[in-house]
Order: C-alpha cells, then structure tokens, then sequence
C-alpha cells in the first residue's frame, strides 16, 4: 500500500502531510530492505556488473563475518561473472558444506546451472528451498520460470519487488517480462521506475534499449547499447547489440558483436542458438549449419538430451547434401532473397540427384513464375503433379513436424491444389484464359475439400482471392465480388482482401488501365513504357466521388495495419485522381518497400 503511495504523490498533496508519507515509505523500504536482502549493496554492484567494486565489498564484509556461507556463495556468484567458473563453484560446494540449507547458496548455485542451460538441474536446487523468504530467491525463481516459459514468473517477480522495493534489477526483469507479453505502457513505467532507483543497473539499461527496439526506433536502441558498451562489453549488452544491428541490416557488425560475446562467455549455448537464428533470419543456411556444428559439442551432458536430438534432427535436414532438403531450403532462401536465378539453379542441383522430387520440381517452378518464364514452368508444373504421390513421404522425411501437425491428406491436397492455382496463373499469363479458369475451379474445389480443417481456412481464403483477380482481369466484376466475399469471411484479418476490393473499384470502369492492377503481369520498364498512358482528367470524369472515398478508405485501413507497398501504391493512384498532391509521398513509400516501379507505373519521373 505505501509502495503505490508513493508512486501516486503529487503536489497536491499538503508539504507536511508529503514528507511524513516519503518518510513513512522510507521506513518501510529499509524494513523491507533489511527483510528481503541483506547484501541489497552488494548485489546493486552484481546487478550493474561491477564486479571489482562488488568483489572490494564482499572481501570486508568476509573480513567481518569469516567463513558465512551466504556471503562466501555471493563471492562465487561475482567471480563467475569475472570468468573464474572453476573457483566459483568451489566456494557454492565449501558453502552448502557449511550450511546446506543456506537460502542465497541454494538460490545462487541454481541461478549457476540455469546460466549453463541446465534447467533441470536448477530446479532440483532451487527447490531445496523449502519456503522462500528471500527477495533474490524469487528473483531467481521467477527467471527459471521465464526460461521455461511459465506464466508464474510473475508471480515470483512482484513477490521478489515486495520484499526488497528499492531493487532496481526487479522492475526490470518485470518490464522485460511484460515487454515480451505485449505489454509496452506497464513495461515502461516498471523500466522507469528501476533506471530511477539505479541509472547503472544493467538489466533495466537492457530493458530500456529492448523497448525502443520493439517501438520500432532501433537506431535509437543501437546508440543506447553503444553507450553501454563504453562503460560495459557484457555478454547481455553484446547480445543485444548483436540483435540489433542484424535487424538494421548491418551483419558484419552484428557477427563480431555476438562472436566477442561468445568468446568472452567461453562458448555459451543460448549465444550460438541467437546467432543459428539471426543467420537464418538473413537466409543464410550455411551461416545457421556452422552454428549447429559449434552448438552440438556444448550439448554432451543428460539434462541436454532432448535439445541434443532435435539439433541433431535439425542439422541433417538442412546441412547434408544428401538430402533433397538441403537444396531446396537453399532454394527457398534464395527466391526469399529475390534471387531467383540462383534458386532456380540450387534446384537444377538438387534435381540431378533426386529427379523425381514433386517438391523441388514445384519450387523450381515458382522460381520461373517470378522470372516470367510462364510457357517454361507449366510442364514443370505438370511433372510434380504426375509425382504427387511421394510428396506426403517427401514432406515427412524433410518437414517432420509440419507434416504431424497437418496430416498427410491435407499435406497432399493443399500441395495439389497451390499447383493448380499456379497453373492458373501461368495459363491466363500465357494467353489461355479458359484452362486458367479450370485450374483455378479445380483449386478452390480442392481447397474447399479440407473446409473441415480450420487450419486450412487461410489457404482456401488465398484461392478465393486468386480466382477472384482472375474474374477481374476478365472482366467478371460480379463473380470476382462473389469470390472476394466468401474470401473476407474466411480471414477477415487478412489486409490482401481490403486491396483486393480496391482493385475491384478502379477497375470497375477503366479495364484498359487494368495493367495497374493486374496480378498475373510482371513488367519490366521496357514494357511500361509501352503501356497505354494513363488520362488523369478523364479519370475524374468516370469515377464517383464516393468510389473513390470507398477505395481511399480501404487502402487508409490497410496501411493502418502493416506497411504495405501495395497500399501506398494503390492509395498514389486514388490520391492523383483526386489531385492531393501527397500522393508523391505514397510514390516514395511505395518504392523504397519494394514498388521498385510505381513512378512510371503512374507516368511519373522521379525527379
């Protein structure tokens, strides 16, 4: 009660009646204090990783208190933050020896094994203590539960805040706790309130770079972590630092981060696992294949067992060569890279060895629909769908656990019918709109088939959409109405459908600008310049004012939601229409996400 009282004072408060109640707080803290953390000091030194001041400390109060376990577990704790494991863990044993009951060695020691990942094994200490009164030991429980994803964590966390008020790391790992449930304005007032008790404390310092981050401002968290690393190379804040700079796009950088603070940790497992991630973030199989192998060594004892065989698993699915899934999860990174020569070639690879992959033959495939190479991937096309039958067999072999989850049929029936969408794609590209239309009915009939799997409803939602362009580019706007409906009922989250009604709106009346909004072109800038140029003034003319509202609002919706290319572009062109000359900042948006050719699309040079 007198901990939210002071959190709520204001000047309205009388000057007397203030002071005695700042008083009374004070009172209670260093009761609190006295209840919850003797060593509150020395662990403020712990927790901003001065560890000379800490050690400095804890030798005087061992000059005072010779041979007390709790002190002599706090000296280990500080030395294996220097980096001396070995004597550290000798001063845990020598300590329990003395006293195996002693709370903080038990709470320190367990903290020790969950630093090495050995979760079982902190558990089987941390439990030792039998009724936690220390503010630490809660701080320790709540970080095991944090590692095992438990929702007790925060539970132990406002215990451990009670007990000592005047914690900063506390509020801090709570911010973070509740930073990473999506909980962004109490995670902040939890940041503020430990960087007011210590601007030095590491982990709220952590927080406070973590939560400009995930506001989006990673420039802002890059030059916080570099001003913690003048004062502090931890392995936390290398870590970090590492993450952020990868999300920025500068993964030179963010290597030598991650690959200092391993060094420094002396191969620490979760490093090794961020750095697989962030590699494999980037599409760099190779990069997440050398992490595996550093990783797996660092997995020897029992408690790692089951993270043993699912690396194990893990490394023969994407890093032997004699496995189909090693040249298509490289073919996969490639055309997510855009690099789709070089997709198309990692399949022509896997194929001379597994020349009857309907996977790699459907994805190499893909990868010619992206070049434009239509008439070239419909065989291709038509061979996977000829091996249909191995794709259940190839996807529980490459892809086990997606494989368990959908079940073999709907593996097989969602394979099929996402080849028959494509064919449609390439037949209408290729000029044969009647078989676009029978693969397109055939692919939403498939789809329609596994309805009674809720988990397909995405992918029945996206074959509604695609027939639904296919009505539109032939100038079935009814059906394509019909189709986009049942679509929007299906996901009424996705922001392709709003897009896809805007498209619906223009080309209500202008089907020769269709070009703008035909999903099955691909131009290049030869090709554009060649289109029929688009008349602005005549455009006022045929459009209603309430069409165009009705599309402006659509594309404000979606653009509300995600930063979309499409809706920029989309909203430029509605914007041109209705002469608002801010569709040139829509233009730029656009492009700079990928529109690479929205100014001429709309007849406009760059300037």
């Amino acid at each position: 009660m007198l901990t939210i009282l002071y959190f709520r004072l204001d000047d309205h408060h009388p000057k007397p009646m203030k002071n005695t109640l700042l008083s009374l707080f004070f009172l209670f803290s260093i009761f609190a204090l006295a209840q919850g953390n003797e060593h509150h000091d020395i662990d403020v030194l712990i927790f901003r990783a001065d560890y000379q001041n800490a050690l400095i400390e804890v030798e005087n109060q061992l000059d005072t208190q010779p041979g007390d376990p709790a002190t002599l577990c706090i000296k280990g704790r500080i030395l294996r933050g220097m980096g001396d494991v070995n004597q550290a863990i000798q001063l845990y044993e020598k300590a329990l020896q003395k006293d195996p009951t002693c709370e903080r060695c038990l709470a320190d020691y367990a903290l020790y094994f969950m630093d090495r990942s050995d979760l079982k094994k902190a558990d089987s200490t941390i439990k030792l203590i039998r009724a936690p009164k220390l503010a630490y030991t809660e701080y320790v429980l709540a970080k095991l539960d944090l590692k095992n994803y438990s929702i007790s964590a925060i539970i132990h966390l406002n215990k451990s805040i009670a007990l000592d008020p005047m914690m900063a790391e506390y509020y801090g790992v709570r911010g973070s706790y509740r930073l990473a449930n999506g909980m962004s304005l109490t995670a902040k007032t939890d940041i503020d309130a430990g960087r007011a008790l210590d601007t030095a404390n590491l982990f709220c310092k952590l927080a406070s770079a973590r939560l400009h981050a995930i506001n989006g401002d990673l420039i802002g968290a890059r030059i916080l972590c570099e001003g913690y690393l003048k004062a502090d190379s931890s392995i936390a804040v290398l870590s970090l630092y590492s993450n952020i700079l990868h999300h920025l796009g500068r993964f030179e950088e963010s290597d030598a981060a991650i690959r200092e603070a391993i060094a420094f940790s002396g191969d620490n497992q979760d490093l090794h696992i961020q750095w697989a991630e962030q590699y494999y973030d980037r599409e760099d199989m190779d990069g997440v294949c050398e992490q595996y192998t550093a990783l797996l060594p660092l997995l020897s004892g029992p408690e790692n067992a089951e993270k043993r065989a699912y690396l194990q698993r893990e490394q023969e699915q994407l890093c032997n060569p004699n496995r189909s899934s090693y040249y298509y999860q490289r073919g996969i990174a490639a055309y997510n890279l855009k690099d789709f020569e070089t997709a198309i070639e990692t399949y022509n690879r896997g194929l001379t060895k597994f020349p009857n992959s309907a996977m790699m033959l459907s994805f190499k495939a893909n990868a010619l629909i992206k070049l434009k190479s239509y008439a070239a991937a419909i065989p291709i096309y038509q061979k996977s769908l000829a091996l249909r039958g191995t794709i259940a067999r190839e996807t529980a072999d490459n892809s086990p656990d997606y494989s368990e989850q959908m079940g073999a049929s709907t593996v097989l029936y969602t394979f099929v019918a996402d080849i028959h969408m494509s064919l449609m794609e390439c037949y209408q590209s290729t000029g044969q709109p009647e078989l676009a239309l029978t693969y397109a009915d055939s692919g939403v009939t498939l789809m329609e088939s596994l309805l009674g799997n809720s988990g397909i409803t995405p992918y029945l939602s996206s074959a509604y959409v695609m027939r639904c362009e296919l009505h539109l580019v032939q100038g079935e706007t009814e059906l394509a109405k019909a189709d986009l409906k049942k679509a929007s009922e299906l996901d009424p989250s996705s922001t392709v459908i709003p897009l896809t009604r805007v498209k619906i709106i223009l080309g209500r009346y202008r089907l020769n600008d269709f070009h703008l909004f035909n999903s099955f072109a691909v131009y290049s800038l030869d090709e554009i310049e060649k289109l029929p140029s688009i008349d602005y003034e005549d455009l006022r003319e045929d459009y209603s004012s309430e069409d165009l509202q009705l599309a402006l609002k659509e594309c404000n919706n979606v653009l509300e939601v995600e930063q979309s290319a499409l809706g920029y572009f989309y909203r430029a062109h509605i914007k041109k229409i209705l002469q608002d000359p801010s569709y040139l900042m829509d233009l730029r948006a656009a492009e700079n996400l990928g529109q690479v050719l929205s100014y001429p699309l709309l007849g406009e040079d760059r300037g």
